[in-house]
């Protein structure tokens, strides 16, 4: 992630349109998720999922017991992102949310 993708990101937190724990992202709101999904061009989307497996593709760095609990076997280390799809759309760590 560059450092424009890092302040991107803390503005986003700011605005309370994602939500962080720990190493997690997550937007507020699945309406919000949904929204920001449809505004990505189409080009810009192949683009973005073309990233999205390289880095799935790329093998894993570090030590693989040093991988945090919950953390992928394959692909790399670092930043967990979750959609919302899963969990209903909740944001992590809120009363009565089990875990991801």
């Amino acid at each position: 992630m560059g450092l424009a993708d890092t302040r991107a990101v803390d503005e986003c937190l700011a605005l309370g349109m994602l939500v962080g724990q720990s190493d997690v992202l997550a937007f507020r709101h699945e309406l919000a998720r949904q929204v920001v999904l449809e505004t990505i061009s189409p080009p810009r989307r192949v683009e973005l999922h073309r990233q999205a497996l390289q880095a799935l593709r790329a093998p894993p760095t570090g030590r693989r017991d040093a991988a945090p609990p919950g953390a992928p076997r394959r692909g790399r280390p670092g930043l967990r992102c979750h959609t919302g799809a899963r969990d209903g759309g909740r944001a992590p760590g809120r009363a009565g949310d089990g875990p991801p």
